[in-house]
């Protein structure tokens, strides 16, 4: 309505107004029917946006038939310039990483990249995830700036807030996957984690970060690391985490042995160490994370229940890891 004069009604058989308040719930309902058609791949869907993959040792295998098919059903349409193909292939074949994608839409053939990005994540090839931990540095260079100048009008409630809102906020995100990366990629990540923690505590950046961990209770960005994985591994046993993820994460369902008794979990074989390494740890490490969360640390707010025979008897230490 515009100065009391109404605009006349339409139809809309297909699709919905654009900027239309139920426009994108209506069009993910429209849409979920994908991973169903998805007969020799599979679909991940969040929102409006969807990544198809599979495993496949040539581009036959790969073949997206299907998807073309429910696309054609659904009266849709995709943007081929914007939609690509990134392969990862074994370190052997990564030597020789094909020009072309062979891999078809229609009769058009998708374009390969060595990186995408995906929900603000950028993932390459090699998942090394370098750029993405350049570009993550970039961000948290600009904010410590921010922090730097403001902390010396700031109380410490308020850096406090700051620190974790607008730093830890971008660290946390996702840092199960690429924290998984080489100790030299994430170098500069740390380094800036203590360069934040000096900024709170007004010290020269000669000044040791371990005391200030210890004034704020806060974890060394390694453990910072840690207790992310083991929220996650945490809510994959409990049934707190999407499902694909119980694929990867298992307990030891043999007989009552020194590994079941420790809540020991499955590593799955993969040719590559960084698969169980993204997964799940080892029996060492996982002990080590256990003694971690249970003696010196709070559960997020849905996971107050310890698990069984562990007492939370000591006092919390604060983290941002929360997700």
């Amino acid at each position: 309505m515009v100065d009391g004069a109404s605009s006349s009604f339409m139809g809309c058989p297909v699709g919905v107004p654009q900027g239309s308040i139920l426009g994108p719930i209506l069009f993910t309902l429209y849409i979920n029917d994908l991973p169903d058609f998805c007969l020799n791949v599979d679909a991940q869907l969040y929102a409006d946006d969807a990544v198809i993959f599979t495993k496949a040792k040539n581009p036959e295998e790969a073949a997206l038939t299907h998807i073309q098919t429910w696309l054609t059903r659904s009266c849709l349409t995709l943007n081929t310039k914007k939609k690509t193909v990134c392969l990862f292939l074994s370190k052997q074949s990564a030597s020789t990483m094909p020009s072309r994608s062979g891999v078809f839409l229609g009769a058009v053939e998708l374009e390969v990249v060595n990186e995408f990005k995906y929900l603000g994540v950028i993932i390459d090839s090699k998942l090394s995830f370098k750029n993405h931990v350049k570009m993550l540095s970039k961000k948290i260079k600009f904010h410590l700036c921010n922090f730097k100048q403001i902390r010396g009008s700031s109380s410490e409630a308020a850096a406090l807030m700051y620190l974790h809102s607008m730093i830890f906020s971008h660290l946390s995100y996702c840092i199960t996957s690429w924290s998984m990366t080489g100790s030299t990629i994430l170098k500069p990540v740390e380094l800036l984690y203590k360069k934040a923690l000096k900024i709170l505590d007004k010290k020269p950046l000669s000044y040791h970060h371990c005391n200030i961990l210890v004034k704020y209770n806060l974890l060394s960005f390694l453990n910072f690391c840690k207790f992310s994985s083991v929220c996650l591994i945490y809510k994959v046993l409990h049934g707190l985490a999407p499902s694909p993820f119980k694929e990867f994460i298992t307990l030891r369902q043999t007989r009552t042995t020194r590994a079941t008794t420790n809540r020991d979990c499955v590593v799955p074989y993969r040719k590559t160490s960084f698969s169980p390494k993204c997964s799940v740890y080892e029996r060492n490490c996982n002990l080590e994370h256990t003694t971690l969360i249970h003696k010196g640390m709070s559960y997020p707010d849905h996971l107050q229940e310890p698990p069984e025979g562990v007492a939370q008897s000591q006092p919390n230490v604060q983290s941002p890891l929360m997700s």
